[in-house]
C-alpha cells in the first residue's frame, strides 16, 4: 500500500511528512486531526477505484482526440511523429 497516494487522496491539502512510506514516521504538520491507520487502509479501495477510473477517462478522452486527427486525414504515421499513436 502506498501510503503517500492514499493520504493526498484522503486529506489533498494537508500538511505532513513521512520517511519511508512508514505510518509510524508520519508527522501531521496541520492543524487537523492525524489520520490512524485504520482510516488509511479503509481509504485504500476507493483512492484506487478513484485513481483507475481517471486513468480510463483520460485513456477515452486520448482514444476520441486520436479518432478525430485521424478523421482530418492523419495516418497511423503522422500520428506516431507527433508522439500520439
Amino acid at each position: 500500500m502506498d501510503l503517500t497516494l492514499i493520504l493526498n487522496y484522503l486529506r489533498p491539502k494537508e500538511e505532513w511528512k513521512m520517511s519511508n512510506n512508514d505510518y509510524d514516521t508520519l508527522e501531521w504538520l496541520s492543524n487537523t486531526k492525524k489520520p490512524t491507520l485504520k482510516e488509511i487502509e479503509d481509504a485504500e479501495s476507493a483512492a484506487l477505484a478513484d485513481f483507475e477510473l481517471k486513468i480510463q477517462q483520460v485513456e477515452v478522452k486520448r482514444e476520441a482526440a486520436l479518432a478525430k486527427l485521424q478523421a482530418l486525414g492523419l495516418d497511423v504515421n503522422d500520428l506516431k511523429a507527433l508522439g500520439l499513436g
